[in-house]
């Protein structure tokens, strides 16, 4: 047994080149275009969140700095209130020695107060303090303050010599701190006409108040918010525990520093200076906190780009089966092309592709013009083969004729004038059979009767030496063979026969076994000698292989004569055999398929 080596190949179909193709496009021009994008929209989303983190500081600033721009407008336009500060001087003279008007001058005392304080809830506290240590309030607290000229904050307000005092904490009505409420209170001291101290104004809101927009810190980013104050120290938040407090007001005049070790860059801290309260607010965002809205727009940017992607590649796909579908239909027509649909023609619907359309109707032409070229082809060599059987039966014919001849001169020398006349009448029709040209093949029953005439004939010659018998089933009378194929099987067996030992005995047999329909001649002659046995089977094999038909002599052709001519019928697709009997004597035998014969003449 041979092995074959197969070697893999690099073939692939139209549809996987398009969709390889068309897929590593849209991913460079995708993936190019995502980048780009990517890079533009980082940018955009990054130059806005800057831009919203520092409206966000301006923002927060302004609001706080407005609460304490009115809180400290309500102590200046308490100290250049000269009625209140008559009201006061008049509060604190009747003190002593008259209760009524000291009562009347309380009560106007709290009015202006009122008034100045106004209808602004978020003002918790409006004093007023006399350097005589007696005092007056209006607000959480309502009534005479006294006790206060030695706390702290006093003092140091005093010694601001009219600018403002500010005051962070949980302070008594005195200003002392306590442990109540967190106020955030501006003090301011004023003066007469002649510059002297007469005493001091303090407006107070709630530290929770003035810090809202701070406090309530719901701003995306999750900034961190710290105020200092104009001396750098914390004011906001004051339960700050960072460590990193005192560090991020000096980042704030710095493009870089490193804080625990770890850079801080300004692109995270904002800065704003508020115009009136002279404090700084800083909001400083962590890079995570800063970077995860970027990066989450990014994401929903990324996945509409990869939901894209993908239907670009779904798309990619159906364009690339739509494109090569005629294709494919072209390859499947001319793969799986056999001899009953080699001139089925090309079904393309129309493609209003230029090419595919002209190579669609290109093959239809080719194929149109291959069945032209094969009928040409088919009538010129069945014309061969016509003249090679007319050669043949010019050969055969003579054959006959000389041995026929050979025979009534043998009988007429042994005086057998009867037989030889009815001999003579026989040959007659079987030559008038044999020497029309008309037809190449005849029924099986025809050819029997021509054998049984000829067999006749020796019979005349022979007598009783020679017995024959026919042994064919009936469903082969109808098939066809070539004309004269059996009679010259016949023939030579007559002839190998009658060298040997009396009696001599023919038997002509037709059966059908398995697929196949057979006709057998067998003889009781000598049988094949090894050495013509091996010629001859040389010679048929040379046929099959080659095709050359070899030149034939009239003496000694049957069986060879008769293999080309079933040979030049049906080409390679007969059954053809011959040998020796194992009980002596010769056998030919010739046979096709059930299925590929015909009891109608082709």
């Amino acid at each position: 047994m041979g092995w074959v080596m197969l070697r893999k190949t690099n073939e692939k179909t139209l549809k996987k080149i398009l969709s390889k193709n068309m897929v590593l496009l849209i991913t460079f021009v995708w993936g190019a275009t995502a980048i780009i994008f990517s890079t533009i929209e980082y940018n955009n989303i990054k130059k806005n969140a800057l831009a919203d983190l520092e409206r966000i500081c301006v923002q927060t600033g302004d609001n706080i700095d407005l609460q304490i721009f009115q809180l400290d407008t309500i102590t200046l336009n308490s100290i250049n209130s000269t009625e209140l500060t008559n009201a006061l001087d008049y509060y604190v003279a009747t003190n002593s020695n008259d209760a009524y008007n000291h009562i009347a001058a309380r009560q106007h005392l709290a009015a202006l107060l009122t008034s100045l304080k106004g209808f602004d809830y978020s003002v918790r506290q409006l004093n007023i303090y006399s350097t005589q240590e007696l005092g007056y309030g209006v607000g959480d607290y309502l009534g005479t303050i006294t006790n206060y000229m030695d706390t702290e904050w006093y003092q140091k307000t005093m010694a601001q010599k009219g600018l403002k005092n500010v005051v962070i904490g949980n302070l008594s009505s005195t200003g002392a701190l306590t442990n109540g409420d967190t106020y955030y209170s501006i003090s301011r001291t004023y003066y007469n006409v002649y510059h002297y101290p007469i005493g001091t104004i303090e407006a107070r809101k709630y530290y929770s108040e003035v810090f809202k927009a701070a406090i309530e810190n719901s701003f995306a980013y999750n900034p961190e918010i710290f105020i200092y104050d104009e001396s750098g120290e914390i004011i906001f938040p004051l339960d700050c525990n960072d460590t990193n407090i005192s560090s991020y007001y000096k980042i704030a005049s710095n493009e870089h520093m490193e804080i625990n070790g770890q850079s801080i860059f300004s692109d995270h801290l904002f800065s704003y200076d508020m115009p009136h309260s002279g404090y700084k607010i800083i909001l400083y965002v962590e890079s995570n906190s800063f970077f995860a809205p970027i990066l989450s727009a990014l994401k929903i940017i990324l996945f509409f780009f990869i939901a894209i992607y993908i239907s670009g590649l779904l798309l990619t796909q159906l364009l690339a089966k739509r494109i090569s579908k005629p294709i494919r239909e072209i390859y499947h027509f001319l793969n799986e092309r056999d001899s009953s649909t080699q001139y089925d023609k090309l079904t393309l619907a129309p493609t209003n592709i230029r090419e595919i359309d002209k190579l669609a109707k290109s093959i239809n032409e080719y194929i149109s013009q291959s069945q032209t070229q094969m009928k040409t082809m088919l009538g010129l060599q069945q014309q061969e083969i016509q003249a090679e059987m007319l050669a043949l039966q010019s050969q055969m014919n003579p054959h006959f004729l000389y041995n026929s001849l050979a025979c009534i001169e043998e009988m007429a020398h042994q005086g057998m004038m009867q037989s030889v006349s009815a001999m003579v009448k026989d040959i007659s029709s079987i030559l008038r059979a044999i020497s029309s040209n008309k037809e190449q093949v005849i029924t099986v029953e025809q050819e029997l009767d021509l054998c049984d005439m000829y067999l006749e004939c020796l019979k005349y010659r022979f007598g009783d030496d020679l017995t024959y018998e026919f042994d064919v089933e009936d469903k082969l009378l109808d098939y066809y063979v070539p004309k004269l194929c059996i009679q010259l099987l016949v023939e030579n067996a007559i002839k190998s026969t009658t060298t040997g030992p009396l009696p001599w005995h023919i038997c002509i047999h037709g059966y059908i076994e398995g697929e196949n329909w057979y006709l057998e001649v067998k003889d009781t002659g000598p049988g094949f000698d090894k050495a013509i046995d091996i010629h001859l089977r040389q010679q048929m094999d040379s046929i099959l292989e080659t095709g050359v038909l070899p030149s034939l002599k009239i003496e000694g052709m049957g069986i060879l004569n008769i293999f080309i001519r079933l040979y030049l019928l049906d080409g390679i697709t007969f059954l053809f055999d011959f040998g020796n009997n194992v009980e002596g004597g010769a056998f030919v035998k010739i046979g096709r398929s059930i299925e590929k014969s015909s009891t109608i003449k082709d």
